[in-house]
């Protein structure tokens, strides 16, 4: 059985990355990145990271998103990318990472990315994050059962450089998650629901 793929991306994208997906041009071909997914026990619960990006002018400046970033020529593959990102960023070494699976690639225009989403497991005891602040505001932990709720999806609407558009998105308790990352918990929630 394949992946849901694009058909769950779908369920979450924004007026405005069909916009985009019609209007950007690029002149340099993708960059490739990665990002985990890193389930871990808490309170007898699956939780999932995300973090909270350093206001820093990029293109995703302040988004909430998973942890991961741009693959490197010594990263064996991207889901040693999807590891060391993931052990820079929040401080959770890959050591600790059981490799669970792989999403389907997911291309992000404005920064001209395609994005490798990959699924990982924490096999130590008790979690400790220890966030780059360089890159990362703060760590939000989501238990699994609160992105399951039917009620976390809500309609949004947004302004993003003089565009107003409306998009689906997960409301956890005022965090708000779109855009890519949305689409790529959306494809993983598929395939536990």
């Amino acid at each position: 059985m394949g992946l849901p793929g694009e058909s769950a991306h779908h369920e979450m994208i924004s007026e405005l990355r069909t916009h985009q997906m019609m209007q950007f041009t690029h002149k340099n071909k993708p960059s490739d990145a990665a990002v985990l997914i890193l389930l871990y026990r808490k309170n007898d619960e699956w939780y999932i990271p995300f973090i909270k990006r350093a206001e820093d002018n990029h293109a995703h400046s302040g988004q909430i998103a998973l942890p991961g970033g741009r693959y490197e020529i010594s990263d064996a593959d991207f889901s040693e990318t999807a590891l060391r990102e993931t052990e820079e960023e929040i401080g959770i070494s890959r050591e600790l990472i059981l490799p669970v699976g792989e999403l389907t690639r997911l291309y992000i225009p404005p920064s001209n990315y395609n994005v490798y989403p990959f699924i990982g497991e924490y096999t130590g005891n008790q979690i400790d994050f220890t966030p780059d602040k360089k890159e990362v505001d703060y760590v939000i932990e989501v238990p699994v059962k609160e992105l399951i709720n039917p009620e976390a999806i809500t309609l949004r609407e947004f302004n993003v450089k003089d565009l107003r558009f409306s998009t689906p998105c997960f409301n956890i308790n005022g965090n708000i998650i779109w855009g890519a990352t949305a689409m790529i918990i959306n494809e993983f929630l598929s395939l536990i629901k």
